[in-house]
């Protein structure tokens, strides 16, 4: 209320949260639902696209007083995309696969942590969760360490953001995730010995 008088609009940016949590997003599963709402390429099976949504009386503004030009908007292309994607995640939705692979996947990641005496700040929902080594030997969580820790896990073919950010997939399953297991033990390791990390 106190926002609508300010004049101000509530615009989320839910580019990670967007289709990974269900098929309304970060909105219906949290039931906040904002002005207008930007989403990206996980609606299109992560083919280039983004799509603006939000109240009609926003929404109506475009096209009218309100330019919106881009050289790929309308894309046949993206559309298409778009289209089979949100046909494929609303005839199955894999939402409670990625819910259970991610929870084992942050559990696990923290057993090995524990194992090796490394503790580790693992935070977020299963589809999208941050790691980082706690305490960092320069500082809080983040940062240098976990752009240290993120080198090492690529060495051992595991990808996360230099900043410590993890994403699952609904194709991950079981191999995956004892793979995953295994590189991540591998590459705390190597980082212990090269002491990038410390215990």
């Amino acid at each position: 209320m106190t926002r609508r008088r300010a004049g101000t609009r509530d615009r989320p940016y839910t580019v990670i949260t967007g289709f990974r949590l269900g098929l309304g997003g970060a909105a219906a599963s949290f039931d906040v639902y904002p002005d207008l709402a930007v989403y990206g390429k996980a609606i299109a099976g992560g083919w280039p696209v983004a799509a603006l949504v939000g109240r009609s009386d926003l929404m109506d503004l475009l096209g009218g007083p309100v330019n919106h030009s881009g050289t790929f908007n309308g894309s046949v292309m993206a559309c298409a995309a778009t289209i089979a994607t949100l046909g494929l995640i609303s005839n199955d939705p894999p939402y409670e696969r990625m819910v259970g692979y991610g929870t084992a996947l942050m559990e696990g990641l923290k057993a090995v942590g524990d194992e090796a005496s490394v503790p580790l700040h693992i935070e977020g929902l299963p589809m999208a969760f941050y790691v980082a080594p706690l305490p960092a030997p320069d500082g809080p969580a983040g940062g240098p360490a976990s752009l240290r820790l993120s080198r090492h896990l690529a060495d051992f073919g595991v990808w996360t953001t230099t900043r410590g950010l993890w994403f699952v997939s609904a194709v991950h399953g079981d191999a995956e995730l004892n793979w995953t297991l295994d590189r991540f033990t591998k590459a705390l390791g190597a980082g212990l010995s090269s002491g990038a990390l410390v215990p």
